[in-house]
C-alpha cells in the first residue's frame, strides 16, 4: 500500500497544510519547530486516532499535545491505496474521544465505504497503535525496544508460522493461567490455599472448644446454686427496709404538708397587701380596655405624625445643592433664555464641524509633489525652455535612428577600389591555375604573387573605406545634457530625460491644482474658526451671569442640569412646607385627645404621652395580675386542704429515722439484687451456650474432613496450573525460535550494509536485542548513541520484514540518523534509497546539509 496525499486542517502547530507524496523516498527538510514530527504523528493519528488519557504531561498525552494552539476541533484527511483500491480517511478530534468523527470514502465511487472501520490501522497492518510505533514508525526519540507484551506483534509473527491461534493467543492464555494460579498461590494472607488452611485451623480450634465446653458446664451449674441462695437472703432484707421507709416517709409527708399550708396562707396575705396601692391609683376611674386601646391609637398616630413631620424636610445634600443654586443662579432662567442659549450652541457646533471638515488631511500625492517643487517652482519661461529642449531631444533621437539605418546599408556595400582589387586578384589566380596546368612555373609564381598582392590591397581598401561621422549621435548627447540640466533641479533623474520631462509637466499641473485646493481649504478653515470663536464668546459671556465659565459644550450641559435641578428642588421645598403644616394640625388634635384621657390620673398626667400610657398600662396589668394571683392563691390553699386531707390540728407520727436513710439502704439492696440477677442470667446463657457448643462436636468433625479434602484438590489444581504454564512457555519458545532466525538474518544483512562490525548481535524470544563484546553479552544500551541508532534502525527493518512479508507497508522515519557520523550516514542513506524500491518512505530532517 502507499499514501497519496494528506490535508491538515488543524493539528498541533500545523494548520491549513496539504502534502502530496510519491512512491519511494519522500524527503521533508524543514527548520526545527516547523512541524516535521507533527506530520509523522498526524499520519499515525489518521490510521489509529488519538486515545484519551488522564496524564497531565503533554509528552505522554498526545490528545492534549497536538490540540491546535488556536483551539477548536482539529484533524484532517488522508488518501491512500490498498489492495488495488483508493480510499480517503477523514478524521476529526474533539476534547474527548467520544466527540471524534471518522468517515471513510471510496475514491473510485466517491461514496462512503465500509471496507474498514475507525480501527483502520489495526485492520490494514494487523498491529495496534503501539505495534505501529514499534515497527513502521522509526524516530530518533524512540530507540528499538522489545514489543514486551504487545500481543498484536506476536500474533502477527505467529500468522507467519501458520499457527496464529496458538501463538497469537499465548499472551491471553498465559494471563488467564497466571490469574487462575494467583487465586491458589499463597501470597501473604490471600489465595484459596491460604483460605482453606485458615479454615481448617479454625475448625480444629472449634472442635477443641466444643470438647472443653462439656467440662465448663458442671462448674457453671455449681455457681448457679450458690447465687440462688444469696438472692433469697437479699430479698428478705429488702422487704424489711421497704416497711421502715414507708413509716418514715409518712412522717416526712405530714411535715411537708404543714410547711406547704403555712406558705400558701402567707402568700395569700401578701397578695392582699399588694392590691392596696393599685386600688388607690384607680380611685377616680378604672379605664376600660377599649378606652386604653383608643388612647394608644391616638398616641401611635401622634408619634407617626411626629416622625413624618421630622422627615418632611429636605435632605442635607438637596439643601446644600439648593443653597448653592440660589447663590450662583439667583433665579430660575426663563425658557426664552434657555432656547436662545441652545440656538447659539447649535451655531457653535456647526462652526466647529465646518472647521474640522476644512482641516488639512494627509495626502500622499501632495507630499510627493511638494518634495519636487518645495524648493523651486519652475516659471513659465523655464517651463517653455523645458518644452523646447524636450522637442529637440525627441528630434535628435529620431535623426539618430534614421542615420543608424543608413550606416547599416553602407556597411553592406563594398568600396569601388576594393571591388577592383578583388577582380584583379581573381584574374591573377585564374592565370596562375592555367599556367600551373601548362607547367609554366615562372608564370605561376608571378600570377600567384599578383593574386596575393591584389588580395591584400582589397582588404586594405575595405578597412580604410571612409565612414560617415555620426553627427546625429553628438546632437543627441548635446540635447540630453541640456534637457537633464533643466529638469535635474526638480529631482527627475531616474528615467530618460524625455520621460522625466513629461512626468514633470504632469506633476506640475497636478501640483498647481492641489495648491489651489489647499488655499481654498485654508480660507474656509479660517472662516469657520472665526465663527466658532464668536459663538463661544457669546455663550460664555451669557452663562457667566449664572456662574458657569466652562467651555460651551460642558457649560451648556451644566446649565441644563443646574436649571432642571433648581426647578425640581424648588418644587420639593414648596411641597414639604405644605406637608409640614398639615401634619402640625393633625398632631395638635391627637395631643388634645390624649390630655383629656390622662386628666383623672394625677400621678402620670405630667409625664410624656408615651411614658404616661406605658405606666397606666403597667398599672392595669399589675392590677389584673394581683387579682388573678390572689384568686389563684386562694383556690390553691382550698385545693391543697381538699386534696391532701391535711388537718393542721392532727398529731404527728413517731420518729424512727430519716426516710432517706431507709431509701438509700433499700436502693443498695435492690442494686445488689439486680447485679445478682444479671449474674444468674449470664450463667444461664453461658450454660446454654456451652451446651450448644458441646452438641456441635460431631458436625465440626465432619466439616474438618470436608475442608481437608478441598485442600488436597486445590493443591493438586495449583500444581497442574504451574505445569500447564511451563508447557505453554516451552511451546511459545519453540515457535518463537522459527522467526528469530529470519530476523537475525535480515538484521545481519542490514547492519553489514551500514557497518563493518556486523557480528555479535542476537535477539531473544522476547525480541530483546543484545550484543557480545569482549566475551560478555550486554544490552545495546551499553553502546554509543550512534551504534545504538544503527542497531535500532536495522532491528526495526528486520522486524518489519518479519511482520509484513506478504504486503508492503510504508515507513515513517523522523530523523533517525541524527547521531551518525558522515561515513555511517552516507551508508545509511544509500540503504534508504535501496529500501525505497520496496517501500514508500517518509523521511524528515532539519539539516539540508546532510541530505545527499
Amino acid at each position: 500500500m502507499r499514501i497519496l496525499n494528506c490535508t491538515i486542517v488543524n493539528f498541533g502547530c500545523l494548520s491549513g497544510r496539504s502534502y502530496s507524496f510519491k512512491e519511494g523516498l519522500n524527503l521533508l527538510c524543514a527548520d526545527n519547530g516547523s512541524g516535521k514530527s507533527t506530520l509523522a504523528v498526524f499520519i499515525k493519528a489518521m490510521f489509529y486516532g488519538l486515545p484519551s488519557s488522564a496524564k497531565r504531561s503533554l509528552t505522554d498525552n498526545e490528545r492534549r499535545h497536538y490540540a491546535p494552539w488556536g483551539g477548536g476541533t482539529y484533524g484532517g484527511a488522508l488518501e491512500f491505496e490498498a489492495a488495488g483500491r483508493a480510499y480517503r480517511i477523514e478524521r476529526f478530534f474533539g476534547a474527548r474521544e467520544k466527540e471524534d468523527r471518522f468517515t471513510l470514502y471510496d475514491l473510485d465511487t466517491g461514496k462512503t465505504s465500509t471496507d474498514f472501520t475507525d480501527a483502520v490501522g489495526d485492520e490494514l497492518f494487523g498491529v495496534d497503535a503501539d505495534g505501529f510505533e514499534r515497527s513502521l514508525y522509526i524516530s530518533q526519540r524512540m530507540p528499538f525496544k522489545a514489543p514486551e507484551r504487545n500481543v498484536s506483534i506476536y500474533k502477527k509473527l505467529g500468522e507467519l508460522l501458520e499457527v496464529s491461534d496458538d501463538l497469537g493467543d499465548y499472551e491471553g492464555a498465559n494471563d488467564r493461567l497466571e490469574k487462575a494460579a494467583r487465586t491458589f498461590r499463597t501470597i501473604g494472607e490471600k489465595g484459596i490455599l491460604w483460605d482453606l488452611r485458615r479454615k481448617i485451623d479454625g475448625k480444629k480450634e472449634e472442635i477443641r472448644e466444643a470438647t472443653d465446653a462439656a467440662a465448663r458446664c458442671d462448674t457453671l451449674t455449681a455457681q448457679m446454686k450458690y447465687l440462688t441462695e444469696q438472692r433469697a437472703a437479699l430479698t428478705e432484707q429488702a422487704e424489711e427496709a421497704r416497711a421502715n421507709r414507708a413509716q418514715a416517709e409518712k412522717r416526712r409527708l405530714m411535715e411537708e404538708m404543714g410547711a406547704s399550708y403555712r406558705r400558701l396562707n402567707a402568700t395569700l396575705e401578701g397578695d392582699m397587701l399588694a392590691l392596696m396601692p393599685i386600688e388607690a391609683f384607680f380611685s377616680k376611674r378604672v379605664p376600660s380596655e377599649a378606652a386604653v386601646a383608643e388612647a394608644e391609637r391616638l398616641l401611635q398616630s401622634y408619634e407617626e405624625l411626629g416622625v413624618k413631620h421630622s422627615m418632611a424636610r429636605m435632605s442635607d445634600a438637596d439643601g446644600k445643592r439648593l443653597s448653592s443654586l440660589k447663590a450662583h443662579m439667583r433665579e430660575i432662567p426663563s425658557e426664552e433664555i434657555t432656547e436662545q442659549l441652545r440656538e447659539r450652541l447649535t451655531d457653535y457646533r456647526e462652526a466647529v464641524d465646518a472647521a474640522k471638515k476644512a482641516e488639512k488631511k494627509p495626502c500622499e500625492e501632495w507630499d510627493t509633489l511638494t518634495l519636487h517643487f518645495a524648493k523651486k517652482l519652475p516659471s513659465e519661461e523655464e517651463v517653455e525652455a523645458i518644452h523646447r529642449a524636450t522637442e529637440a531631444y525627441d528630434n535628435a533621437e529620431a535623426d539618430l535612428l534614421m542615420n543608424e539605418e543608413e550606416t547599416k546599408a553602407q556597411k553592406k556595400r563594398l568600396p569601388p577600389m576594393a571591388v577592383l582589387f578583388a577582380i584583379l586578384a581573381a584574374i591573377g589566380l585564374s592565370f596562375g591555375i592555367v599556367c600551373a596546368i601548362l607547367s609554366q612555373l615562372p608564370l605561376v609564381i608571378v600570377n600567384a604573387f599578383c593574386a596575393v598582392l591584389f588580395g591584400v590591397l582589397c582588404v586594405i581598401a575595405v578597412r580604410r573605406a571612409p565612414h560617415t561621422e555620426n553627427i546625429a549621435l553628438k546632437r543627441l548627447h548635446t540635447c540630453h545634457a541640456k534637457l537633464s540640466e533643466l529638469i535635474t533641479p526638480y529631482g527627475y533623474t531616474d528615467k530618460s530625460p524625455s520621460v522625466c520631462a513629461r512626468l514633470l509637466f504632469k506633476d506640475l499641473a497636478r501640483y498647481r491644482i492641489l495648491h489651489a485646493e489647499d488655499e481654498a481649504r485654508e480660507a474656509a478653515h479660517a472662516e469657520a474658526q472665526s465663527k466658532a470663536q464668536a459663538a463661544r464668546t457669546a455663550i460664555r459671556s451669557q452663562l457667566a451671569y449664572y456662574g458657569i465659565v466652562d467651555e460651551p459644550e460642558e457649560a451648556m450641559a451644566r446649565f441644563e442640569t443646574d436649571r432642571a435641578e433648581f426647578i425640581r428642588l424648588r418644587g420639593v421645598e414648596d411641597d414639604l412646607a405644605e406637608a409640614r403644616a398639615e401634619l402640625e394640625d393633625a398632631m395638635n388634635a391627637a395631643s388634645e385627645g390624649l390630655n383629656a384621657f390622662l386628666a383623672p390620673y394625677e400621678q402620670i398626667k405630667t409625664l410624656p404621652f408615651r411614658a404616661a400610657l406605658t405606666e397606666l398600662r403597667e398599672k392595669l396589668v399589675l392590677s389584673r395580675e394581683c387579682l388573678i394571683r390572689y384568686e389563684a392563691d386562694r383556690q390553691s390553699l382550698s385545693r391543697f386542704l381538699g386534696e391532701s386531707g391535711f388537718d393542721p390540728n392532727a398529731p404527728m407520727p413517731p420518729y424512727i429515722g430519716e426516710s432517706e436513710t431507709f431509701a438509700h439502704k433499700e436502693k443498695e439492696l435492690a442494686e445488689n439484687l439486680l447485679t445478682l440477677e444479671k449474674k444468674i442470667a449470664e450463667l444461664h446463657l453461658q450454660i446454654d451456650t456451652q451446651t450448644e457448643i458441646a452438641l456441635m462436636l460431631p458436625l465440626k468433625a465432619a466439616e474438618l474432613d470436608g475442608l481437608t479434602s478441598e485442600l488436597a484438590v486445590a493443591e493438586h489444581t495449583h500444581e497442574l496450573l504451574g505445569k500447564t504454564q511451563k508447557l505453554l512457555k516451552e511451546a511459545k519458545e519453540d515457535l518463537s525460535t522459527k522467526y528469530l532466525r529470519d530476523m537475525e538474518k535480515h538484521f545481519s544483512e542490514y547492519l553489514a550494509a551500514l557497518d563493518n562490525k556486523a557480528d555479535g548481535y542476537s535477539f531473544d524470544i522476547d525480541l530483546a536485542l543484545s550484543t557480545e563484546r569482549e566475551g560478555e553479552r550486554r544490552s545495546v544500551e551499553a553502546l554509543s548513541r550512534g551504534e545504538q541508532d544503527l542497531a535500532a534502525f536495522c532491528a526495526r527493518l528486520s522486524l518489519v520484514d518479519a511482520i509484513f512479508s506478504k504486503e508492503t507497508p510504508f515507513l515513517v522515519l523522523d530523523d533517525p540518523f541524527v547521531n551518525l557520523d558522515d561515513k555511517h550516514y552516507a551508508r545509511a542513506f544509500s540503504l534508504l534509497e535501496r529500501l525505497a524500491e520496496r517501500f514508500q518512505i517518509f523521511y524528515t530532517t532539519c539539516s539540508r546539509a546532510r541530505l545527499q
